[in-house]
């Protein structure tokens, strides 16, 4: 049972793996851009204060 259990997971892992990866570029990608946004809209107050 222990070894069946233990087989199991690795064709899942597999496919998600490919899934888990575009999550974190997509993650990153929203990241960067909040960042981006967060950090310019600070700036245009600051210039127009």
């Amino acid at each position: 049972m222990n070894h069946f259990a233990s087989v199991v997971p690795i064709p899942r892992l597999a496919k998600n793996w490919n899934l888990w990866i575009r999550s974190v570029e997509l993650t990153m990608i929203s990241l960067k851009l909040w960042r981006y946004c967060s950090g310019t809209t600070p700036a245009t107050t600051d210039e127009f204060a």
